[in-house]
């Protein structure tokens, strides 16, 4: 790679329960066809390694570390805004996520998304019928057995109608039912029933929707399609008699570590029992005969969904526009605080160190902050925030989830007491958005366009936490009530570190 086409590559990796996955793709200037240029895959083990307390031990971190670090490497020069970094099942199940995170993204040098199960879901699903060939529509089972989850999605052109993320994988459902490694028939049953009990809940609302044919993809299903093709039992797909002669055949050993199967990698070996059992289990309960294989999985969704944020189909700003349509938001509001906010920051981005996705969390905010209000006006704020926290948001991690939470949670009333605790990265710009934010939300109350001023603020260089509001004063005069909501906020502001001025004189000397 050179600096000349850099800006043509993109980035992908997935840190499973599993495996940790890296793809590396360039996309053609004229045309916009994609290019692999590079696949890594390490068998990390991670979801081995957490306990039932969700603490991660010292050597799985180490080997983690160890690989993100050579991850790292090869991502260096690849700009920033064209990489992202998710994290599964493994991440979600630790008990201090963040811990690790810090630690994982210095070693690689990137920041880590954690991934919701459904988000986890849609995203394989686009992946993986983002690259098959549809020449007419087709609706799919997608299928997706990874190391602590299983992701199960019926849709289709690339819209999922229902999707699930069950907590069990191929190294989860082994830990527990074959932790000493011996395999027996009651084990297996018992295991197997395991799965169908909590599956139990899902199983006829997938039966009860038609689909064209079933698709299974990533490591554990494309393994076990590579051992039915080597003992012969399949010439394409795997079949519900090959998935009963595989696990016959499984039940002939006495031990994990006595498996021996054409097609079956050392590595894979002492997970392979659980995820055999599971696409078993499924087989049985949604009455499958055959299952297609695909190469393209979380990796590629990912992928398709970070090219997807630079053109007209990012899918956050669809999840957003959702939102407000399903809170039937005051669309006129919306972009009044807007058109003020991204005043507000254009003027001080620079000076404050803002960058296009600190507006984009803002744009979001102001997009959304008033949905609490099909609730309850009463402390709409809090309503708002627990909507955006607790909902399922396609396109959106964990942490800008809890981002945008906070943002709108502080757009008024007393700031949140845990505000600096909870938001330890990217606290410093977040502290500037909810400033903007509260100013904007002060400025528009009047609900109506005339009551705006021309505004301009500005953010002493030299007192880095001095914010001053130059006001007409002509406008002051006829708005006392918007000038005295100002004032309060003053306090306010106080507590994430900011002094407000209010000045009437544009041309005044900020070093005073």
């Amino acid at each position: 790679m050179t600096s000349d086409n850099l800006h043509t590559y993109h980035a992908t990796c997935d840190l499973g329960s599993n495996s940790f996955h890296l793809l590396i793709v360039r996309q053609d200037e004229v045309g916009g066809e994609i290019h692999v240029i590079d696949r890594i895959k390490e068998m990390v083990r991670m979801g081995g390694g957490i306990s039932s307390r969700g603490e991660l031990d010292k050597d799985t971190e180490e080997r983690a570390l160890q690989c993100l670090q050579r991850f790292g490497q090869r991502l260096r020069g690849i700009p920033r805004v064209q990489v992202r970094i998710v994290g599964t099942q493994g991440l979600r199940r630790l008990r201090n996520p963040r811990k690790f995170i810090n630690a994982a993204e210095t070693a690689l040098g990137f920041h880590i998304e954690i991934i919701a199960g459904r988000e986890e879901a849609r995203l394989i699903f686009l992946g993986v019928t983002g690259f098959m060939s549809q020449p007419q529509p087709v609706t799919r089972l997608v299928v997706d057995i990874g190391g602590g989850s299983t992701e199960m999605i019926v849709g289709s052109q690339g819209q999922p109608e229902l999707l699930e993320s069950l907590s069990f994988g191929c190294v989860s459902l082994t830990q527990k039912f074959f932790a000493d490694g011996k395999i027996s028939r009651r084990r297996w049953q018992s295991a197997r029933n395991s799965f169908r009990t909590n599956f139990r809940r899902y199983k006829y609302q997938y039966r009860n929707i038609d689909w064209d044919e079933s698709v299974g993809c990533s490591g554990t299903i494309r393994a076990i399609h590579e051992v039915c093709l080597q003992q012969g039992w399949t010439s394409k797909g795997i079949t519900r008699k090959a998935m009963l002669k595989l696990r016959d055949h499984l039940l002939d050993f006495k031990s994990i570590e006595a498996v021996s199967l054409d097609g079956l990698s050392e590595r894979r070996r002492p997970v392979f029992i659980g995820g055999v059992i599971l696409l078993e289990a499924l087989f049985q309960d949604l009455d499958l005969k055959n299952m297609q294989i695909s190469k393209w999985a979380l990796r590629e969704g990912v992928l398709l969904d970070l090219i997807g944020r630079y053109s007209l189909t990012d899918p956050r700003q669809q999840t957003i526009d959702q939102l407000s349509k399903r809170y039937s938001v005051d669309s006129e509001q919306v972009e009044r605080v807007l058109r003020v906010s991204s005043d507000l920051f254009e003027q001080i981005s620079t000076d404050g160190g803002l960058k296009k996705n600190d507006h984009e969390l803002l744009v979001w905010a102001c997009q959304v902050h008033e949905i609490g209000l099909a609730i309850s006006h009463q402390s709409y704020q809090k309503h708002s925030a627990y909507l955006i926290e607790n909902s399922d948001m396609p396109g959106f991690s964990h942490q800008d989830q809890q981002l945008l939470a906070k943002l709108i949670l502080s757009q008024r009333r007393e700031l949140p007491e845990d505000l600096r605790e909870s938001v330890p990265t990217r606290q410093k710009k977040l502290f500037l958005l909810i400033a903007i934010f509260r100013l904007s939300i002060v400025l528009c109350r009047s609900r109506n366009d005339a009551s705006l001023p021309d505004l301009e603020l500005q953010l002493n260089k030299t007192k880095a936490t001095r914010l001053v509001l130059n006001l007409p004063k002509s406008w002051q005069l006829k708005h006392a009530l918007a000038l005295s909501d100002l004032q309060a906020e003053t306090s306010q502001l106080e507590n994430l570190g900011f002094e407000l001025i209010l000045k009437t004189d544009p041309t005044c000397d900020l070093s005073t």
